[in-house]
């Protein structure tokens, strides 16, 4: 009978201990779960111009962006993501943006400079994008920190807007 007894009380034990686990458990899941609400960046929306399909010219898009990150390099590399390809080949870099007043300077690969395929849209839409952030009014292309002349055939030696 002592060996019955000692085996429901122990039983009844761990019953309790897996109950209580279980309620601190829950509890601690639902903290962590507020703390990762809070915790979580603010966000705002930012306006892209991306070449259209049937290349007749630009679609404007929003995008929801961390706001910390909402930085006119990251808002150019979320135009080329929205772009997904068509217009913005695989060697066609954006690598910075750097600024001298209200110009936007865009660093660019030396292949982006060359304008394969549609080279007004690109430029166009790196334009327009950059010009919707506070601050910008005119952009500038360089490749390996020098201004450029021309992106394929389009004209760029002065501040476009």
């Amino acid at each position: 009978m002592k060996t019955s007894t000692k085996a429901l009380i122990l039983a009844a034990v761990a019953a309790m201990s897996i109950g209580f686990s279980g309620c601190g458990s829950s509890q601690k899941d639902a903290q962590q779960a507020s703390a990762q609400e809070q915790a979580k960046p603010e966000q705002t929306s930012v306006t892209i111009f991306v070449p259209k399909e049937d290349g007749s010219g630009l679609a404007e898009q929003k995008v929801t962006m961390d706001k910390v990150a909402a930085q006119p390099i990251q808002i150019l590399l979320q135009m080329v993501k929205a772009d997904g390809g068509r217009t913005f080949g695989p060697k066609e870099r954006i690598y910075n943006v750097w600024y001298k007043g209200k110009t936007a300077i865009v660093e660019v690969s030396p292949q982006f400079a060359e304008g394969q395929g549609n080279a007004k849209e690109k430029v166009d839409a790196i334009v327009k994008t950059l010009r919707k952030c506070d601050g910008i009014d005119n952009v500038q292309f360089a490749v390996e920190g020098e201004l450029v002349n021309k992106i394929g055939d389009i004209d760029v030696s002065k501040p476009l807007n």
